[in-house]
């Protein structure tokens, strides 16, 4: 297992995809000759799949890294897979974002209860800072970067704006469930990235609507399937008797988070 402080590593086994791995296991693969300098690696922070040998890998083959040989010009090493539709990866989001929990409760599963508390205490007006706290952790996970308790309050930043977003997605997503529910699935879906545009890229709350419906268009039905799971999953942690919702709802957000990395800053790339 790897340790969720630090990076985890993707690696091309012929034309297999394996991973998440972390830095003691990459050091067995290159021990035991499966990992090779010229063998296609990526982590969050890459642009794109490269060769070992070019990342801070290179060092642990004995050289620094860009020292490493190129693999013979016959071989094309297998490109990572793209979907520039923005097709979420709904089942990939669900089980890493269980992953980052679990392997950060602290942070992520106190910090929800701490929230929640002040979200109820509010009357619901926090919503978005909720949203912008677990999804900034998130990115700071993916990034390989050790996550604490404090940072939920990363939430607060740019305040306003993202009180606003949070506002604007409950009430629209509200008034939709109140027209036979299916209205508000496909709102859902279509303002997904709402809080994650406005917290993460510093969008305006115009400009996050506007691109949050222009990248849910192109795969309506996937976005509207993604937010539908993700109602039912928030649904059964109530369901059992709010003792799930410790671990449900922080689920939410930092799914969301990860299908905002998918189609937005990977352009569609389907990374690990």
């Amino acid at each position: 297992m790897t340790d969720g402080n630090e990076p985890q590593w993707y690696y091309l086994l012929g034309d297999k995809q394996v991973g998440p791995v972390g830095l003691a296991e990459i050091q067995a693969l290159i021990d035991s000759g499966t990992l090779t300098s010229a063998t296609m690696v990526w982590r969050p922070g890459l642009s794109g799949w490269e060769q070992a040998g070019k990342t801070e890998l290179g060092a642990r083959f004995g050289a620094g890294p860009g020292s490493a040989a190129r693999p013979p010009a016959t071989i094309t090493p297998p490109a990572a897979p793209r979907d520039d539709t923005g097709k979420i990866p709904i089942w990939r989001c669900i089980s890493q974002g269980f992953g980052i929990i679990f392997r950060n409760p602290v942070p992520f599963i106190l910090g929800n209860l701490f929230f929640l508390l002040m979200n109820g205490l509010s009357l619901g007006l926090l919503t978005g800072s909720w949203q912008a706290g677990m999804q900034l952790m998130t990115r700071k996970v993916r990034a390989g970067q050790p996550v604490v308790f404090s940072d939920i309050f990363q939430g607060f930043d740019r305040f306003g704006l993202v009180l606003g977003a949070g506002l604007v997605g409950q009430v629209s997503v509200t008034l939709g469930m109140a027209f036979c529910l299916i209205p508000g699935f496909i709102i859902g879906g279509q303002f997904l990235y709402l809080v994650p545009l406005v917290a993460i890229r510093g969008c305006s709350i115009a400009e996050a609507i506007t691109l949050s419906r222009q990248k849910a268009k192109a795969r309506l039905f996937n976005h509207v399937l993604f937010y539908f799971v993700l109602c039912l999953i928030g649904l059964s942690g109530a369901i059992l008797c709010y003792v799930g919702l410790v671990v449900t709802l922080p689920l939410i957000p930092t799914a969301i988070a990860l299908a905002y990395e998918s189609t937005f800053e990977n352009q569609g790339q389907a990374q690990p």
